[in-house]
């Protein structure tokens, strides 16, 4: 697998962060915590056999994104997640997805409102 892996996706300008927590966000689902985060993009690693972007892979990566927006990133500087992504690790592909193509930025704050609310009930 490690062979597989293009280091031009992993190669980090400004930031990497392993193994990502995300404050106060992981505290309301009883712990949460990412894969890893390089620059702009937040990446979660699978060894799956099936190379499929499924529903439940990308409600993982945006659950993440929300956490990462109610409790920040801990222990790293602020900075703006613009991008998820999944690594295939068997296959070595990268799926990465601009966040701009799945909220308006104008419906995020009652988003994260309602989440909160949810998560702690």
């Amino acid at each position: 697998m490690l062979s597989l892996l293009p280091e031009e996706h992993f190669r980090a300008k400004k930031r990497c962060v392993l193994n990502p927590t995300f404050g106060r966000g992981s505290s309301l689902v009883g712990g949460a915590d990412g894969d890893l985060i390089i620059d702009d993009t937040l990446i979660d690693i699978k060894t799956t056999k099936h190379l499929t972007f499924d529903r439940e892979f990308f409600n993982q990566l945006i659950g993440y994104y929300v956490l990462s927006r109610i409790g920040g990133i801990d222990d790293c500087a602020r900075g703006e997640i613009k991008h998820v992504a999944i690594y295939y690790a068997r296959y070595g592909v990268l799926h990465r997805v601009s966040l701009r193509e799945c909220h308006e930025q104008s419906d995020l704050p009652n988003f994260l409102r309602w989440f909160q609310k949810r998560a702690r009930a």
